[in-house]
């Protein structure tokens, strides 16, 4: 397995951590896409799937950036 560290980006304005890994299960490649958010204590994770190929993960990235511009973080 191959862990590469992603950039560090903002969720909802909070710092977030990532990395990414390739790994083989049951004869398919595929990538996992992995960023973690803490907030109020509690740590808060995505996770986002698609095959090893360069399509596939340019479109799952597109996605999981599309998911992290919608979340907001309700401050107290």
């Amino acid at each position: 397995m191959h862990i590469k560290d992603e950039p560090d980006r903002t969720i909802g304005g909070l710092p977030a951590r990532g990395y990414t890994f390739d790994r083989t299960a049951q004869g398919a490649s595929f990538t996992q896409t992995q960023y973690f958010v803490v907030f109020r204590s509690h740590v808060y994770s995505m996770t986002m799937t698609s095959a090893s190929s360069a399509g596939a993960s340019a479109g799952a990235d597109q996605a999981l950036t599309a998911i992290f511009s919608t979340w907001a973080w309700k401050q107290q």
